[in-house]
């Protein structure tokens, strides 16, 4: 195995733990907790989306998400052989891949 793929490979499962669970835990307790205690939450929501930098790492964490992922599908399918493209594992992996581009 090629280290391009080991470290595409390191790029998309971390980022994608990252990207992941800062969503998670920003829709699933921040952003309810913050209306919740409105509008003392304000200045915590304003500092949180714009000078704590989350905003940005979770951008950041996205588009390597993403790439990562689109680079490692040609090696993945064979080069798009028909054969593999009609396996189990490839269809798992496209409907993931559209599911992620989605999100993204």
């Amino acid at each position: 195995m090629s280290i391009l793929i080991v470290v595409l490979r390191a790029v998309h499962i971390l980022g994608g733990i990252f990207w992941t669970g800062a969503a998670l835990a920003l829709y699933g307790f921040v952003v309810p907790s913050a209306n919740a205690t409105r509008p003392e939450s304000g200045r915590f929501m304003q500092h949180l989306a714009g000078q704590s930098g989350l905003t940005l790492w979770m951008t950041i964490a996205s588009w390597a998400t993403v790439i990562a992922g689109a680079a490692l599908f040609s090696p993945v399918t064979g080069q798009f052989s028909a054969e593999v493209m009609r396996s189990p594992r490839v269809i798992t992996l496209g409907l993931g891949a559209l599911l992620a581009i989605g999100t993204f």
